[in-house]
């Protein structure tokens, strides 16, 4: 497997941040869940956002799937915590 460095993590972490706020701004924020992905998978992701998301609307353990903004801002978080490279503070999170 090849590795990515962190700087293009960190990049890739700003430009999903970035696509987050320009995103949140759509009428419609639903997606699919990935091709490929069982409904385990969707509940484990799901369950892993609400722990992070501050703004807590609850778990729906009957619809476990997030917006397309929502998603993009924890996956940024995400890759931002295993690149250990801070919030940048320009961003949400």
């Amino acid at each position: 497997m090849k590795t990515i460095p962190p700087k293009w993590m960190a990049f890739a972490a700003d430009l999903l941040e970035l696509a987050s706020d320009k995103f949140s701004n759509a009428g419609c924020n639903d997606i699919d869940v990935p091709e490929g992905w069982t409904d385990a998978d969707a509940y484990e992701f799901g369950r892993a956002f609400e722990g992070w998301n501050s703004e807590g609307r609850g778990f729906d353990p009957d619809n476990p799937w997030v917006k397309d903004y929502a998603a993009m801002s924890f996956l940024a978080h995400l890759i931002r915590e295993a690149t250990t490279r801070p919030t940048d503070p320009g961003c949400r999170r």
